[in-house]
């Protein structure tokens, strides 16, 4: 009882990873076990509550489970059957839409023990969830609420212990009404055990006497049965002899006239499967060259193509921009024009208040009256008044015209760096590409598998030579210690002879490797190419953490994934 407990408690901690599927996820995939012990257990039911109501309701007759949980609800799951303690885990999916879910949800094997009701225990810690499982939001998957679990795991090993004490109490009590029911029994039991004896002891006399008798009729009639049985068999003797002399004669002729006919047989099959063979290399090999040609070809041309459209379109965005400089200088010879006119005109004005200005002190030096000066004088102040305001006016529409002549400028530096950068990004990218395609034809030409010889045929047998004396060879030492499962431990990784030394160990292609330690996942594949060999590893934590390695260096998934590819006829567990 003590184990099973612990055991579903610490495995609820490890099964809410969900599976990386290429598919929209619908909706939340629960299946599992209800056991007792190791065993399923038989009769259970599965009753899912969703906002205080029953959702579904399942019987798991035969001990196994499976149902489906839509998105935007929460649920409380309860496994239960008569007679013993039910047990609840709850999936918070409130708020959650399809659209967030990137990938299937579907948590591995669940398998929920239960374990009997015994009177005297209190069971109000299992009146909660056992297990909690939620929507991490900023990761946009299911994941189980460790801490909570944690915590539940030790009340439940304080019940256990309640329910082993309890049990050995039941136990003892049972054990002392069989005691009394067995003592009892016992002295029923050998009374009527001396009767029955009695009456055996008169029976098997009284079956001794007619036996005997039986017994010697049966002997006179095998005496007499033996003797005819004994004539019959010598008849039979003679004539099996005479047939399996006769059968095995020809059988004989048989089998000599057979082995030749497969003899001949065999040499004309080998000799066409061997030119078969023949051509069939030399036809493969001639689809590789032509493939890697088309390929290199391919690359070429699109590498052309682009060349020619980059031209292309650097040559549109010269004349583009060209024509906006000439628009731009255009449009800047007008403005100063406009200004070179405003400034003459300005000019024309201040040479005409000037001129006024003069006027008017000569006037208020020829005026004869006093009020006739008073009158010169006003006017002079105010053609001075004016004079000095159309000043303040053309500074000020000069500073505007440099400020805008300066903005300007400053724009056009910025477009042009901006330009500049598109245009590097835009090579960057395209040279970029190329490479991507020169490498994925590359790969795929690498990828095609080696023909397999077939196998040839046996020669025929020749008489063999006496056995010459063995002579013992020394072993030949590891240039690395090797570990037992992926054959390395202590090694260079920069040295020429650790790749080489990979590309001899496994095959050519991609050899998967997987190793479950009970505390991570380890999963190792070894890519051999043209004689060099790498070792890429994946280390999946229990507690949620993922690693990648090239070579014990840490790289990122893209370049794992990108580099390690793995086909079906290497893959090896």
């Amino acid at each position: 009882m003590a184990s099973t407990i612990s055991k579903f408690s610490v495995f609820f901690l490890l099964v809410f990873a969900p599976i990386f599927v290429f598919a929209q996820p619908e909706d939340i995939e629960v299946y599992g076990t209800v056991k007792e012990g190791l065993s399923k257990l038989r009769g259970a039911s599965v009753t899912v509550y969703s906002g205080g109501k029953q959702y579904l309701s399942e019987s798991a007759a035969s001990g196994a489970f499976s149902f489906h949980l839509p998105y935007g609800q929460d649920y409380v799951i309860h496994f239960s059957k008569s007679g013993y303690v039910t047990k609840m885990i709850e999936v918070k999916a409130k708020g959650v839409e399809r659209e967030l879910v990137q990938t299937k949800q579907k948590f591995d094997k669940w398998e929920v023990s239960l374990f009997k009701r015994l009177d005297g225990v209190d069971y109000s810690d299992l009146d909660e969830p056992i297990g909690k499982v939620f929507f991490d939001f900023k990761k946009r998957e299911f994941a189980s609420d460790s801490e909570y679990a944690l915590g539940k795991l030790k009340k439940i090993e304080e019940l256990e212990k309640k329910q082993e004490k309890r049990q050995k109490e039941l136990e003892k009590e049972e054990e002392k009404v069989r005691a009394a029911a067995a003592a009892s029994a016992a002295a029923a039991a050998k009374e009527e055990a001396e009767e029955k004896a009695k009456e055996e002891a008169k029976e098997k006399a009284e079956a001794e006497a007619k036996a005997k008798e039986e017994a010697e009729e049966a002997e006179e009639a095998k005496k007499k049965a033996a003797e005819e049985a004994e004539k019959k068999a010598a008849e039979e003797a003679k004539a099996k002899v005479e047939a399996e002399a006769k059968a095995k004669a020809e059988a004989e002729e048989e089998k000599k006239k057979a082995e030749e006919e497969a003899k001949e047989k065999a040499e004309e099959e080998a000799k066409a499967k061997a030119e078969a063979e023949a051509k069939k290399i030399a036809e493969e090999e001639e689809a590789k060259k032509k493939a890697e040609e088309e390929a290199k070809k391919k690359v070429e041309e699109e590498a052309a193509k682009k060349e020619a459209e980059e031209k292309a379109k650097k040559k549109a965005e010269e004349e583009a921009a060209a024509k906006k400089r000439v628009e731009e200088e255009e449009k800047r010879k007008a403005e100063a024009e406009a200004r070179e006119k405003e400034k003459k005109k300005a000019e024309e004005a201040a040479k005409a208040l000037e001129e006024e200005e003069k006027q008017k002190a000569l006037a208020l030096e020829k005026a004869s009256s006093e009020a006739e000066r008073e009158k010169a004088k006003a006017e002079l102040a105010a053609a001075k008044e004016a004079k000095a305001k159309q000043e303040a006016e053309e500074k000020k529409a000069a500073e505007e015209r440099k400020a805008q002549e300066e903005a300007a400028a400053t724009e056009k530096a910025a477009a042009q760096e901006a330009e500049k950068k598109a245009d590097e990004e835009r090579k960057a990218q395209e040279e970029k590409e190329i490479k991507a395609a020169a490498a994925a034809a590359a790969a795929e030409i690498a990828a095609k598998p080696e023909p397999k010889p077939e196998p040839k045929p046996e020669p025929k047998a020749e008489p063999k030579p006496e056995p010459k004396p063995e002579v013992k060879k020394e072993p030949k030492k590891p240039k690395y210690v090797l570990d037992e499962f992926t054959g390395f431990k202590e090694f260079d990784h920069e040295h020429d002879d650790y790749h080489l030394h990979i590309s001899e160990e496994f095959p050519m292609g991609i050899t998967e490797e997987i190793h479950d330690d009970g505390k991570k996942i380890e999963t190792r594949r070894i890519v051999v190419r043209e004689g060099h060999g790498h070792i890429y590893k994946k280390v999946e934590h229990r507690w949620g953490g993922k690693f990648f390695f090239k070579d014990e260096r840490s790289i990122s998934e893209v370049e794992f994934q990108r580099e390690s590819t793995i086909r079906k006829e290497h893959r090896r567990h």
